[in-house]
């Protein structure tokens, strides 16, 4: 085999190895609706395809009303950390970015019952999100939003206002989130190095 034959072989084993990793960095976009009463006793219904699903979440449906931590927005700790439990209806946990893993966030809510976990992203985000690994958290239905938007929510229920919400999966091209673009280009401009 000669030199160049060899550096194909070589660039082409590499290349292929982006594309496993590429694989492994996908996520699934969550369709998010919240339904409240107004302070004019008014339904008031958003809806949005601005969640992420977790890496390690089921892709199944969730709803329930939103429930904060208590005291630390940021969900962690051992002990009970919200005032519902698996005796109360569907309740969905909303919690802030920061302070313990994902996986430790997801868990206190489901020790205590939730229906699913909804992670906001750290202030000054605005409204991105980034992907979110929680292995040792796999059965539970797990999103991340983007900060203002879990804001708004935040600043409902802390309010009095009750908010329900419902995540469902996107099943469609569009809603495949990773570095699809980046592995193209780099195989556009191997296949064209390869070439000449």
């Amino acid at each position: 085999m000669g030199k160049k034959s060899q550096r194909g072989l070589l660039l082409l084993l590499c290349l292929l190895g982006l594309v496993r990793y590429s694989f492994a960095v996908v996520s699934w976009t969550a369709a998010v609706e919240m339904r409240y009463m107004n302070s004019k006793n008014e339904t008031v219904n958003k809806s949005c395809e601005c969640g992420v699903y977790g890496y390690d979440s089921p892709l199944e449906y969730a709803f329930g009303i939103v429930t904060l931590p208590n005291g630390d927005l940021k969900g962690c700790g051992s002990g009970p950390v919200y005032s519902r439990n698996s005796s109360s209806s569907p309740w969905i946990a909303l919690v802030k970015r920061g302070n313990c893993t994902f996986s430790e966030k997801i868990n206190a809510a489901k020790r205590q019952g939730a229906s699913a976990v909804v992670v906001y992203n750290t202030d000054g985000s605005g409204n991105t999100t980034s992907y979110m690994s929680h292995p040792k958290a796999r059965d539970i239905v797990a999103i991340m939003i983007g900060n203002s938007q879990g804001m708004e929510v935040v600043r409902l229920v802390t309010n009095g206002t009750p908010v329900d919400m419902m995540i469902n999966v996107i099943f469609n091209a569009g809603s495949l989130h990773g570095p699809w673009m980046d592995t193209y280009w780099l195989l556009s401009i191997a296949f064209f190095i390869v070439t000449n």
